[in-house]
């Protein structure tokens, strides 16, 4: 997995990346601006707690009860608001865990572009022939359990 600091910094040698993968770089984008707005969330929640610390020792110091009273009852509501913006904040950490899983390494520099790449995902019953063509090329599969054959053929 990529480090977010690494793709925050270099997103379009990210996206380049992707492209020489012919992958979308969207999905850069989008992991910036989860990034962005889970370190918003972050600086949010840590100064509520902040004050929610400072305003608890000033209270411990406090010797009108009913301006206590006060105070203890607006930092329950703080409280409240504090453990909604951490659930929030799981959350976006989450979905940018999983959009940062979705992207792949950076290729070496060596490694040439294909001229075209195409994702298959295939399904089949047992000892059943199937027989598939993809850009100029033909796989035939025969799943026999627990083997996979696969023939590749490619035009001369």
């Amino acid at each position: 997995m990529l480090d977010i600091k690494f793709i925050r910094e270099q997103a379009e040698f990210v996206k380049e990346s992707l492209a020489k993968r012919h992958m979308e770089t969207d999905i850069i984008d989008s992991v910036i601006a989860l990034d962005e707005k889970r370190r918003e969330l972050i600086l949010n929640v840590e100064g509520k707690k902040a004050e929610r610390n400072a305003v608890s020792k000033e209270i411990g110091r406090m010797k009108d009860k009913e301006a206590r009273e006060a105070k203890i009852t607006a930092m329950r509501s703080l409280g409240d608001n504090i453990a909604a913006l951490d659930e929030e904040l799981k959350a976006v950490e989450a979905e940018l865990f999983d959009a940062l899983a979705g992207i792949p390494n950076i290729p070496d520099a060596d490694v040439p572009p294909s001229a075209s790449m195409t994702r298959i995902m295939l399904s089949f019953a047992p000892s059943e022939r199937k027989s598939l063509s993809i850009s100029n090329q033909k796989l035939t599969g025969i799943l026999a359990p627990p083997l996979w054959a696969f023939s590749i053929s490619m035009p001369a």
